[in-house]
């Protein structure tokens, strides 16, 4: 805690619907949070970070006059040269210890991607990071694109940071700070240069969502193309991730009892969830079965079909989670039960408010869920009030249904039926 800025603070907070309290203090130019279960915890916490911090500054102010006054020339020569104090120190290291030249960009780069990957992280996840890093060298000046990693200054992140859209700049910085937290660790750095970045600003707009014309026409077009059929279902209805939907398997859906279950391995926040969908959702991944539809599809599999489907609307790029946020929206202003949505779709029920909150409107919501499939030889069935066990096989619908066209088109093979009367099923249990 030797870079503590001030005091820290002990509130009382709701969080995930509970109060807890909460330190909250601030290093290195960074807000740190702690959250305890009872207030002589949290009090507890604070004192010791207090104490840390007072004997911190002690230990700067009691120094004697004469070190006072070498620091104070050791600043001006560093400054005259164009270098900084931390540059000034690791270099006197490497001399009086006959300390190792320090690695490059490249090669701490590398040695952090296989020690993340032997540590448990997501492929995917170490690749993007590799990708960031790479676009960071590329951005500096040739002979600067692979230096020793203590030579990277504020001015390297800056130059890369503004050369690109505001939009992404936070995603982007986020990467390259735990890029440098790592050299840290490592002891090639002594600091995390992010730290020195203003913080970013920017109001994000509107989450982008279908129009259920749009919905339409891209179901008219998977009815040609099944291959993607369920993966849209399971975003566009179901409110799964896209990311959750693409690693999804059939035996990961209950249709005898009306739920889908999403492993923690597939989902952003590595908890295994419970996801409802309403039964018709379920009823167009019943279609999407008969379709043949794959399950699980990989990225490339999933881009060869989206590509075609984004040309087909006209759109030059594909808006990002555009399928999660129209069932998102869409069930929100259906139900209007945030509590039950923000469940099953995995994050807070604040989240749910501030973003999907008056996205559209309900009667725009009640035509969404009026969409109904084509007919099927073996329709979903709604479940009953009573369970029935994980392995049971439906049982066919005895009741006829009446069917008219959705869409105006007459040539439309989206078709509506009798609106089931929405049922609550009960999912297993997860704390198993």
């Amino acid at each position: 805690m030797n870079n503590m800025d001030h005091a820290c603070t002990v509130t009382n907070i709701k969080r995930r619907g509970e109060f807890v309290w909460q330190v909250r203090w601030h290093e290195e130019g960074r807000v740190h949070r702690s959250f305890f279960s009872s207030k002589a915890q949290a009090d507890s916490k604070a004192a010791l970070l207090n104490r840390q911090a007072v004997t911190s500054t002690k230990q700067i102010l009691l120094q004697p006059q004469e070190d006072g006054q070498l620091f104070l020339a050791i600043q001006r020569a560093a400054k005259a040269q164009g270098i900084t104090l931390t540059q000034v120190l690791q270099g006197m290291a490497a001399a009086g210890q006959g300390k190792p030249a320090t690695p490059t960009l490249s090669a701490v780069l590398a040695e952090m991607e296989a020690r993340k990957l032997k540590s448990g992280a997501n492929t995917y996840y170490v690749t993007t990071l590799r990708q960031i890093i790479n676009r960071f060298a590329k951005a500096q000046e040739p002979g600067q694109r692979d230096l020793p990693i203590d030579q990277y200054t504020v001015h390297h992140l800056e130059v890369f940071l503004d050369a690109n859209k505001l939009a992404s700049r936070k995603t982007l910085r986020s990467k390259l700070s735990t890029f440098f937290k790592y050299a840290v660790l490592r002891d090639y750095r002594v600091d995390n240069p992010c730290f020195k970045l203003l913080k970013i600003r920017r109001t994000d707009p509107p989450p982008k969502v279908f129009t259920v014309e749009q919905v339409t026409t891209c179901l008219k077009w998977l009815e040609k193309h099944p291959r993607a059929v369920a993966w849209f279902v399971l975003t566009t209805f179901c409110g799964l991730r896209p990311e959750e939907a693409q690693q999804s398997r059939w035996t990961m859906i209950n249709f005898d009892e009306g739920w889908i279950r999403v492993e923690a391995q597939t989902t952003k926040t590595r908890t295994r969830r419970i996801v409802e969908p309403r039964d018709e959702a379920m009823a167009w991944l019943k279609y999407a079965q008969e379709m043949n539809s794959e399950l699980p599809l990989t990225r490339k599999q999933l881009q060869l079909e989206r590509i075609p489907l984004r040309d087909h609307l006209g759109w030059e790029d594909w808006p990002k989670d555009i399928t999660r946020h129209t069932a998102s929206s869409m069930w929100f202003a259906h139900s209007k039960d945030s509590k039950t949505v923000a469940k099953s779709l995995g994050h807070s029920e604040a989240v749910m408010r501030k973003n999907y909150m008056a996205l559209v409107t309900p009667k725009e919501a009640a035509k969404f869920w009026a969409l109904r499939p084509p007919a099927v030889k073996n329709p979903y069935v709604k479940p009953t009030k009573k369970k029935k066990p994980c392995n049971s096989t439906p049982t066919p619908s005895t009741e006829s249904s009446k069917s008219s066209c959705l869409v105006t088109t007459s040539t439309s093979n989206i078709c509506d039926s009798t609106t089931p009367t929405p049922t609550t099923s009960t999912p297993p249990n997860t704390d198993s």
